[in-house]
């Protein structure tokens, strides 16, 4: 009976995964249909420590949409080595009516997080119908 919980629960936490991965695969696609692109410049990172006490960086970068003020942003997604290098020109997507809003274009910050999602919402769905089925 407990194999029936177990394969419910993770059954469960597979489908909130790739809910979510859909969520941020759907909102991405929209960020990517209005965003404009302009040009930027990685000024700093931010040092952090994962758990396996490792030193990851996280990019600041700014950018300044057609002729308008500056911004400065942090990226979503820090690592180690460093993706970039300080000074290092980058490309810059942004929205137009709210240009704070605004990723770099690259895999890593566009589609890393929802691969992640994806990728662990389908084991945990699999390995859930895997032990219901095992079950019968």
């Amino acid at each position: 009976m407990w194999l029936y919980y177990l394969s419910a629960g993770m059954g469960l936490v597979g489908a909130f995964l790739l809910f979510f991965a859909v969520k941020r695969f759907i909102q991405t696609v929209i960020f990517l249909r209005s965003a404009e692109q302009t040009e930027g410049k990685i000024v700093r990172f931010i040092e952090s420590k994962n758990n396996d006490r490792l030193t990851m960086y996280l990019p600041v970068f700014d950018y300044q949409p057609a002729l308008g003020k500056t911004y400065r942003q942090k990226a979503e997604v820090a690592s180690n080595p460093p993706e970039y290098k300080i000074g290092e020109a980058v490309t810059i997507l942004f929205m137009k009516k709210s240009p704070q809003n605004s990723r770099l274009k690259s895999f890593s910050e566009l589609w890393l997080i929802t691969a992640v999602l994806l990728l662990f919402g389908a084991a945990f769905t699999f390995a859930a119908l895997l032990i219901f089925l095992a079950q019968k």
